[in-house]
């Protein structure tokens, strides 16, 4: 997770995340529910890319395409945000997916 600013304040926080085949800035929009936001776009022809995910203490995202094929990211403000799965992989070297970005064991698939 990257800082930028105080806590409680507006700013542009964000993270990082491994290199992929994207190659362009990809907007992310606040929304009360990606479960919501998931489904209106793809009932108006968007595409799912990258389903819910979970950042612990901070929310869920979830990646689409526009029927364009622009890529954007929607994202869930919740403080209680868990994985369900840590429990499964408990910090181990061979996390059992990407299931979520900032758990210790998806962290160490990354180095």
């Amino acid at each position: 997770m990257v800082t930028t600013g105080a806590e409680g304040m507006p700013g542009i926080n964000g993270g990082l995340m491994k290199n992929t085949d994207v190659k362009t800035t990809t907007n992310t929009i606040a929304v009360d529910s990606v479960d919501a936001s998931v489904e209106a776009v793809t009932k108006a022809g968007g595409k799912l890319v990258m389903p819910k995910t979970t950042i612990p203490t901070v929310g869920y995202f979830a990646y689409l395409t526009d029927t364009e094929g622009n890529l954007f990211g929607v994202m869930q403000t919740d403080k209680n945000a868990k994985c369900a799965r840590l429990a499964r992989c408990n910090g181990a070297r061979a996390c059992p997916g990407a299931h979520c970005v900032s758990n210790p064991c998806r962290m160490a698939r990354i180095e």
